[in-house]
């Protein structure tokens, strides 16, 4: 019975009325004589507001007023009708503060009247375009409704609540989190139809006929908003589209036809901007007329202006027409405009009322403390006492924690550098046992070759020929573990300057000449000046040790892209190879120094496991950062951004 006049009091039709008024009327039971009244004159009201008898309505609202009850559910829910009531006498002052009252009783144990006060509250307040504070009050109803019973009331609740947060986002010109909040309202559409859908055989017909047109029309005012959204942020085909849906949808007969001639007014100011005047007047002819029979000032206002600009050079007797409508329109905005004024500071007045009534209640309860502790002053004075040795214990116990950080403090700092010196040794054994292993394998073949030249088993020519490789490799695994070690010893050594990166690249193009020849490789870099913070010496050892990487790992007649862009506040260096790519289980350890990831070259060019750490600590160094996109038998694209 309680969840059947739940439905019929906010969904039912004449006759479902007429039904549960019978039923109650049946009820023997004399003992809640008044509270059958109320809840009687709920339905009353309801009936009054079909057949829309606003005399008969008023009637029935002043007679719960007069009703009194025990029931708190019941009496917190008739004076919200109350506040109702004054809102459409338009006593705004006594409106507000029913609603603001409900919103401040934080004891109610009614979560779905806590939500709807509040929610109330935020109405008033958005109505009076106080956007800013009526989104707290928006924001402050949303965890109440997560108490309501049926997941479609709270469905239908949430996108209300999101749209109109959006709304005042809207209102305040904050576009994209407006946007992020029609979203959300959309959200919770979509799960409210397939709620309903879903639990079809729970609601009365007429109760599942009334959730399903809410959901249409909510759908209808959405694209409205989202219209005016992609409009205002430069999407206008789109946004023109969703206006559009939106009037279709809520110009029909049952449906909010006032948000259906909003959005009109939108569109057709959309037209005029966009000096399709055709599409404009065309609208206007639609819906002007009923733009201003809804005092829709603003909208009108607006309208009449464009159509004033249109006609004036055209057609004289039309803009005066528009004229006076502007001038009219205008001054009815001013007008409303100047009371919203007064309000926001009425509004201000009511905060202040709860705040000293909070406040009062919290001065009684303190005056209630200051005697009790009067009467208890030799128990404090023993309790002062002892605050005050545990106190001091706790002086002296600070200052003894605070030496104990102290030493702590020293004692990390010590370990911080124990550990340094065991990465440097680790480096160091690290180091030591690349250049025996990298060197043991020249010096062993140069020994091999010497023996074959003392028995004349080679040429003189090939003899120089594999001295002269080996030579070469071996001062190559010197030059890189020099390259790391100075690397590590600059760190400290910061001397930047204002660098012209472009002959560097150039020169390193050319020092590596005789590798991408020999392998017929194209480079492909357009020189342009571009400045950066850097040493020339650092810089160049990174380009140098990134584009020998590309070329070793590139095929033979493959090409490799070098691209500088200059950005706002850093430049962007890009190197592309058709190579091999790099395994996506080795990228992980690129830039570990000796690393396992290095590999030989397209024509068995040895690697030696720094050049990539070396990019990397360079990178670090400037404060840079830099990422590797790689794909195997495709090619690798590293990317580094130095700040200027």
């Amino acid at each position: 019975m309680i969840r059947r006049i739940f439905v019929v009091r906010s969904f039912g039709d004449q006759k479902s009325i007429d039904e549960l008024l019978k039923k109650i009327n049946e009820i023997p039971d004399e003992d809640y004589a008044e509270e059958r009244e109320i809840v009687k004159n709920f339905l009353y009201i309801r009936k009054s507001y079909l057949d829309k008898n606003l005399p008969l309505l008023f009637y029935y609202f002043d007679l719960n007023a007069k009703l009194k009850t025990d029931n708190i559910y019941l009496d917190i829910q008739k004076n919200q009708h109350t506040g109702i009531y004054f809102l459409l006498f338009d006593s705004l002052d006594k409106a507000i503060d029913e609603f603001f009252r409900f919103a401040s009783y934080e004891q109610m144990q009614d979560s779905s009247l806590l939500s709807i006060s509040n929610y109330q509250a935020a109405q008033i307040l958005f109505r009076q375009e106080n956007y800013l504070k009526a989104k707290e009050f928006f924001f402050k109803s949303i965890p109440y409704f997560f108490f309501l019973p049926d997941s479609s009331y709270i469905f239908n609740r949430f996108q209300e609540i999101y749209s109109n947060i959006a709304l005042c986002y809207l209102k305040m010109d904050d576009y994209k989190t407006a946007k992020y909040y029609f979203q959300t309202c959309k959200y919770y559409i979509d799960m409210s139809e397939k709620y309903i859908q879903k639990n079809k055989r729970r609601y009365f017909e007429d109760e599942y006929e009334e959730l399903n047109r809410f959901i249409y029309e909510a759908r209808g005012v959405l694209y409205g908003n989202l219209g005016q959204i992609y409009i205002l942020t430069g999407n206008t085909k789109e946004g023109i589209e969703l206006l559009k849906k939106s009037i279709d949808i809520n110009i029909q007969i049952t449906f909010d036809n006032k948000d259906a001639y909003i959005t009109a007014g939108h569109l057709i100011n959309t037209y005029f901007n966009l000096e399709q005047y055709d599409s404009a007047l065309y609208y206007m002819n639609l819906y002007f007329d009923k733009i201003q029979e809804y005092d829709l000032h603003k909208i009108n206002a607006d309208i009449s202006f464009n159509a004033l600009k249109y006609y004036l050079p055209k057609d004289k007797e039309k803009s005066l027409y528009y004229i006076k409508i502007y001038e009219q329109a205008k001054k009815n905005y001013e007008k409303i405009n100047r009371s919203k004024k007064f309000f926001e500071k009425y509004i201000d007045l009511i905060d202040q009322k709860y705040a000293l009534h909070f406040e009062n209640e919290r001065l009684k309860q303190e005056k209630r403390l200051q005697r009790e502790e009067f009467n208890k002053l030799i128990l404090l004075i023993i309790i002062t006492v002892l605050v005050f040795t545990i106190l001091m214990y706790l002086f002296f116990y600070s200052k003894i924690k605070q030496r104990n950080e102290i030493i702590e403090s020293y004692n990390a700092e010590l370990q911080k550098i124990n550990n340094e010196l065991e990465t440097a040794n680790i480096q160091k054994s690290s180091i030591m046992g690349m250049v025996a292993h990298d060197l043991r394998g020249p010096i062993s073949s140069i020994k091999s070759l010497n023996e074959l030249r003392r028995d004349n088993a080679i040429s003189s020519e090939e003899f120089d020929t594999h001295v002269n490789d080996l030579t070469n490799t071996s001062y190559e695994v010197i030059n890189d573990i020099i390259d790391f070690v100075k690397t590590e010893q600059s760190r400290n050594e910061k001397n930047f300057e204002n660098v012209d990166i472009n002959p560097i690249i150039v020169q390193t193009i050319e020092e590596l000449k005789h590798v991408y020849h020999q392998k017929g490789i194209q480079i492909n870099y357009t020189p342009r000046e571009t400045y950066v913070k850097t040493e020339k010496i650092l810089f160049k050892r990174l380009i140098q040790n990134l584009l020998s990487n590309a070329l070793k790992f590139s095929h033979n007649n493959g090409s490799v892209n070098i691209r500088v862009e200059d950005k706002r506040d850093a430049i962007k260096l890009e190197i592309e190879d058709e190579g091999i790519g790099i395994p996506e289980m080795m990228l992980g350890s690129l830039f570990e120094p000796f690393t396992k990831a290095s590999r030989k070259g397209t024509n068995n060019e040895p690697s030696h496991g720094l050049g990539m750490s070396i990019v990397k600590r360079i990178v670090d160094y400037h404060k840079g950062k830099i990422t590797v996109k790689s794909s195997v038998d495709v090619g690798t694209i590293f990317t580094i951004e130095l700040p200027k």
